[in-house]
């Protein structure tokens, strides 16, 4: 191997290292960046406000992403039965709304009293 033909091995070398060295600085030093799924876009535009979950009718809260009929009656009937909302991650109580149902909506939902 010739001599031009180290110094070319060694330079390639130096630049995977130097290449390598900044990812390892970026992922330890740099704040992760969360993107928000498009759907939550869509849908944050689609709220112009937020919905009080302790007042909203039926046709309100089947406006949130993945509440329907069924579960909007749900929300009605516990807050009816059992008491109103004392803050939004309560609504996890309610038959059908799940951790990740809740994740869905709680940008768009408060808790108010009448």
């Amino acid at each position: 191997m010739s001599r031009q033909e180290r110094l070319i091995i060694i330079f390639l070398l130096g630049c995977i290292i130097v290449g390598l060295s900044v990812s390892f600085y970026k992922r330890a030093h740099l704040p992760k960046i969360r993107v928000s799924p498009s759907y939550i876009q869509k849908e944050s535009a689609y709220y112009e406000h937020l919905v009080n979950i302790n007042t909203s009718g039926e046709e309100e809260l089947t406006r949130l992403p993945g509440i329907g009929p069924v579960l909007a009656k749900n929300i009605i009937a516990y807050r009816q039965k059992v008491r109103l909302f004392s803050f939004p991650e309560e609504i996890t109580k309610v038959p059908g709304i799940g951790k990740v149902k809740f994740e869905r909506i709680k940008d768009f939902i408060v808790v108010e009293d009448e």
